[in-house]
């Protein structure tokens, strides 16, 4: 899903998969990876997951903040 609701652009990923369990550590680095580029471009980043139920990401990026850092570096 996306939506924008300004400044706000936010997107969602949702799947009705088996889940996991956010809190217990992984061998991998993809969820890591999302959250530090959502970071490099100012944006929050959430993950939601439930086993047997599945798992929701979602970034938001705030637009004006963005805009107002880039004139900053001008």
């Amino acid at each position: 899903e996306l939506s924008y609701d300004e400044p706000f652009f936010k997107i969602s990923i949702k799947d009705d998969g088996v889940g996991f369990n956010t809190k217990k550590k992984s061998k991998g680095i993809g969820l890591k990876n999302m959250k530090e580029r959502a970071a490099l471009i100012g944006a929050t980043y959430q993950i939601e997951s439930k086993i047997n139920e599945g798992t929701q990401t979602t970034i938001i990026l705030d637009l004006e903040t963005t805009k107002n850092k880039k004139n900053e570096n001008t």
